[in-house]
């Protein structure tokens, strides 16, 4: 794969004034990929061949050993002790020695190869390529998303390889083009960090891939200086699967698994904050709890399966019956609780009613067989200060006791 040096970093090897091409050694040593070279090493070496990024360059110059240039090229990957070599020039994908070739091992092991009169700051020209290069290598092995930003123009002069993965884009669409399209939802001029002066240190952010969609983040940013110039380098984190795993702990803590109805904990702290919008603002509140008549014999005629169908089936009847604002939750094995908004007990009473006749009139099939069952009802009213959830769950929990002592399937309020 071509190297492309960081845009913001002095040394480029397509603005250098002479030809340069960077092999790496394999991993016999006896052979050289070639990674890159600049458009000044295309004229100085015209060759015939395409896409040659990636080939050997024994096969790009077939006469190369023969001419002694990959016995010096192997010599500088060995010993790392810089020398020149008066073979530069091809013509027929032979090498023609024509001009000096000035070869130079870089710390991460690549050989750059400098054609041309060598200049007296082609040292120091290498040495920026090397350090160009490190760099590189660091945020190409870093398993999270790097980006450098230019802060004035907001455009992303850099971007590794995790970064571009995440945003889903060759480098061409990311590279040179504005911040906000990819990094950040944020509108030009209300940025978090250049105009509106927020830290960003491990911060839950959103990202934006090239689909438009959004990708929850952990990012940091943090300033660094290039060219003289301050620049920002933001590096993040996909926290997808954190974000999803902590919606389902938090789907679990809330929703009963098995009916899909709120839980019992979470159904009190919704009655809790409804008592609380009622003593504000004075809107009635009725509760009724219900259960299902003789369970056990279901699941000991039919078995657990068929409990379980029925117990779904009859949630499902109940959702779509009851009013949206209305809060179905599971409080025991076979017990429900509806939580009636704005609904005082006569209001209450006649939607259990009408809920325990659909309730009655159902059936649920499980392996060809029809099931029935039918509920009891005990409904109560929140009474206002001086109130409270427990006193409401206690008054309906009496109720249903008293409708099981009449007879089952029947709705009752709590006796005066």
């Amino acid at each position: 794969m071509a190297i492309h040096p960081v845009h913001t970093n002095p040394v480029d090897l397509w603005s250098m004034n002479r030809g340069v091409a960077i092999y790496e050694p394999m991993d016999d040593g006896r052979d050289f990929i070639l990674k890159d070279f600049n458009r000044m090493a295309e004229e100085n070496v015209p060759i015939a061949q395409q896409n040659l990024i990636g080939s050997k360059i024994t096969e790009i110059f077939p006469n190369i050993a023969e001419c002694g240039l990959l016995r010096v090229l192997r010599s500088v990957s060995e010993d790392g002790v810089p020398r020149k070599h008066p073979a530069t020039m091809g013509r027929d994908n032979l090498i023609m020695g024509c001009r000096d070739a000035y070869m130079y091992r870089l710390s991460l092991g690549e050989v750059v190869m400098v054609y041309e009169e060598m200049a007296t700051q082609t040292k120091s020209e290498m040495a920026l390529l090397d350090s160009e290069l490190r760099m590189r290598a660091v945020m190409e092995s870093i398993h999270a998303g790097i980006v450098i930003i230019d802060p004035i123009e907001h455009l992303i002069v850099e971007a590794n390889p995790m970064a571009l993965k995440m945003i889903g884009a060759e480098r061409d669409k990311v590279v040179g083009h504005r911040c906000h399209q990819f990094i950040c939802p944020a509108e030009v001029g209300e940025c978090p960090i250049t105009d509106l002066g927020n830290n960003v240190d491990n911060a839950e952010r959103e990202l934006l891939n090239i689909k438009g969609e959004s990708i929850p983040i952990l990012k940091t940013v943090a300033k660094v200086t290039l060219q003289g110039r301050e620049h920002l380098l933001e590096s993040f984190l996909d926290i997808s699967q954190m974000k999803a795993l902590e919606n389902k702990l938090r789907e679990m803590a809330t929703i009963d698994g098995l009916t899909g109805t709120f839980s019992r904990g979470h159904l009190m702290e919704l009655v809790q904050n409804e008592i609380n919008r009622t003593l504000r603002y004075g809107e009635p509140l009725s509760l009724a709890i219900f259960d299902i008549d003789h369970f056990k014999k279901i699941n000991d005629t039919h078995g657990h399966q068929a409990g379980d169908l029925v117990l779904k089936g009859l949630c499902q009847l109940c959702k779509d019956t009851l009013r949206d604002t209305d809060v179905l939750g599971r409080i025991g094995g076979e017990e429900f609780a509806i939580l009636f908004v704005e609904n005082d007990l006569t209001g209450a009473t006649i939607a259990a009613e009408r809920l325990r006749l659909k309730i009655t009139e159902s059936d649920y099939i499980c392996e060809e067989t029809s099931i029935s069952c039918t509920v009891s009802f005990g409904v109560a009213q929140f009474y206002g200060i001086g109130d409270s959830l427990d006193r409401l769950f206690k008054r309906a929990d009496e109720a249903l006791y008293q409708a099981k002592n009449l007879g089952r399937n029947r709705v009752c309020q709590p006796a005066l």
